[in-house]
C-alpha cells in the first residue's frame, strides 16, 4: 500500500510540473492536494481493500478451504466435531477455538435430525489401522470410553470381554463384504492388544490429555482427581487428597519407571492446573517446516513441540 500511495504522489507531483509552465500554482495548494490524495486513498484502502471483520470468512481467503465436517453412520456429533476442530487448527491457526467447537455441536444436534446427539462429552479417538478384504480397506477406529465417567460405567466387562470393544468389532464386521469367519474374534483381539499398546504408551504422549487419559472437553473438577489416581497407583503421595500406605508425606525412592510416569502425569495436570494455563495449553498450534512440525508456547512462554 506505501508504494502505491507514493506511485500516486509521485505522478500526480509530475503534473503540478507540467501544469505549472501554464498556470501558476500556489505551494498551499500543493499541499492541500497531497493531503486530500493521502485522505482519498487512505478511505479507500479502508473500504475496499481492508478484509471486512469476518474472521472465518478473511482465514478462509488467506489461507483455503476448512475442512468439511462428515458424520458418518454410528459416529457421535461430538467425537467428529472435535477430531475436526484438532485437524482444522493445524491449518487455520488460530481459527478454531473452544467457543467455534461448541456452536458448531449444538447447531448439528439442534437442527440435523438424521441422527440423535447421544453424547455431549467426546470419547478418545484411537487410529487403531486397517484391514483389506477382497481389495477393499476399511479403517478400525476406536472411540475409548475411559475418558468420561459414564463412558466408564457403560463400558463394563461381560466375562473377558469389553463390551464397547465388542459393540464396535460387530459394527466394523457389518460393513466388510465378503464376511470372514473370525472377522469379530480377529477385530477384537487387534482392538484389545492395540488398547493395551496405547496404554503403555500412554504417558509418554505429547499430549496433555492423553497423558491425564482424559479428552479435551473435560471439566476443570476432573483433571486433579484423574492426575492423583494415575500418580498414587505408581507410588507419589498427591497430598492432601489421598496417601500412599496411609502417610502424610510424599514418598522419595530411586527414580525408576513408576516415578518417570508418575512425575509425567504430574507436570501434564500442571500446564492445565488453571483456567489460564489450560486456555494456553489448548491454543492451536502453529505448523513449521511445511507442517511437519507443530508448536505453540505455554502461559510462560516457553515453546511446545507437537507432531
Amino acid at each position: 500500500m506505501p508504494l502505491v500511495l507514493l506511485a500516486i504522489c509521485f505522478v500526480t507531483h509530475i503534473l503540478f510540473l507540467q501544469f505549472t509552465r501554464y498556470w501558476n500554482i500556489h505551494i498551499g495548494h500543493k499541499i492541500v492536494a497531497y493531503i486530500t490524495i493521502l485522505i482519498v486513498v487512505a478511505l479507500s484502502q479502508a473500504i475496499f481493500i481492508e478484509p471486512k471483520g469476518d474472521i472465518d470468512q478473511a482465514m478462509h481467503l488467506h489461507e483455503g478451504r476448512l475442512p468439511d465436517i462428515i458424520v458418518l453412520e454410528n459416529q457421535e456429533p461430538v467425537d467428529v466435531i472435535l477430531n475436526w476442530g484438532r485437524l482444522a487448527s493445524k491449518d487455520h491457526h488460530p481459527l478454531v477455538r473452544e467457543p467455534i467447537y461448541w456452536d458448531i455441536l449444538a447447531k448439528v444436534c439442534s437442527e440435523i435430525h438424521q441422527f440423535q446427539c447421544k453424547r455431549l462429552r467426546a470419547w478418545e479417538y484411537i487410529d487403531m489401522g486397517s484391514i483389506t478384504i477382497s481389495g477393499q480397506t476399511h479403517k478400525i477406529d476406536y472411540y475409548n470410553p475411559e475418558v468420561e465417567p459414564i463412558g466408564r460405567k457403560i463400558c463394563k466387562f461381560n466375562g473377558t470381554v469389553n463390551v464397547c470393544i465388542e459393540k464396535t468389532a460387530i459394527m466394523i464386521c457389518s460393513r466388510i463384504y465378503p464376511r470372514f469367519p473370525q472377522c469379530l474374534s480377529d477385530i477384537m483381539n487387534h482392538i484389545s492388544t492395540q488398547m493395551q499398546e496405547h496404554e503403555k504408551r500412554r504417558l509418554n504422549q505429547k499430549d496433555t490429555y492423553v497423558k491425564l487419559g482424559l479428552e479435551m472437553d473435560a471439566p476443570d473438577k476432573e483433571l486433579f482427581p484423574r492426575m492423583a489416581e494415575i500418580a498414587r497407583k505408581r507410588g507419589m503421595n498427591i497430598v492432601p487428597y489421598n496417601t500412599v500406605g496411609n502417610k502424610s508425606a510424599p514418598i522419595y525412592h530411586d527414580w525408576d519407571t513408576n516415578t518417570h510416569e508418575a512425575y509425567a502425569v504430574r507436570d501434564a495436570f500442571h500446564k492445565v492446573r488453571d483456567i489460564e494455563s489450560r486456555e494456553w495449553n489448548d491454543k492451536p498450534c502453529t505448523p513449521y517446516f511445511g507442517g511437519a512440525l507443530c508448536a505453540k508456547n505455554d502461559k510462560d512462554g516457553n515453546m511446545i513441540i507437537e507432531v
